[in-house]
């Protein structure tokens, strides 16, 4: 059984993996087009508000 602070710590480890794996990639220079582009940026955001939103309820959960 997994507890809620390894969840969080996977979750968040995915999150950095992915958006780092975006970040290369529009680096790269391998975008397709500005709708790639843009839908790159907003995958960024997601990730981001998801990570936020993971360590506000830590946060208040008294865990971080």
């Amino acid at each position: 059984k997994i507890d809620i602070l390894e969840f969080a710590t996977a979750v968040q480890r995915a999150i950095g993996k992915k958006e780092q794996q975006i970040q290369e990639m529009m680096a790269n220079g391998e975008t397709k087009d500005w709708s790639h582009y843009r839908n790159l940026v907003g995958q960024i955001e997601a990730l981001n508000f998801i990570r936020e939103e993971i360590r506000t309820i830590l946060k208040n959960q008294d865990i971080e």
